[in-house]
C-alpha cells in the first residue's frame, strides 16, 4: 500500500461524510465550492433533530459530533500526507 492509496481511502471517507455545496462570492456573484470540512452530514443530522424539537436530546446530536470529529481527523491525516510533499493538495 502506498501513500497515494491511503490518500484515496481518506478521500472516499471524506466523500461519504460530506456534502457538496456551493456559495456565491459577495460582490462578484461567482460560484465557489464550500470546503468539504465545512459541509458535513452532521449539519443534516442536526437539522433533523431540530425538526423533531429535541435539540441535544437524541442520538442524532451525538452522531453529528462524531461525524464532525471523524471529518476533522481525516482532513488532518490528508494534510499530514501533503506536508510530506508526496501528494498534491486536495481540492
Amino acid at each position: 500500500m502506498s501513500l497515494t492509496d491511503i490518500d484515496s481511502y481518506l478521500d472516499d471517507a471524506l466523500d461519504a461524510l460530506t456534502n457538496k455545496a456551493w456559495t456565491t462570492e459577495r460582490f462578484s456573484n461567482k460560484l465557489i465550492t464550500v470546503p468539504r470540512i465545512e459541509c458535513t452530514i452532521a449539519e443534516d443530522l442536526e437539522r433533523m433533530e431540530s425538526a423533531m424539537s429535541a435539540k441535544g436530546k437524541t442520538i442524532l446530536f451525538a452522531l453529528a459530533a462524531e461525524v464532525r470529529r471523524a471529518v476533522i481527523n481525516i482532513e488532518a491525516a490528508r494534510q499530514c500526507i501533503e506536508k510530506m510533499n508526496v501528494l498534491k493538495p486536495s481540492p
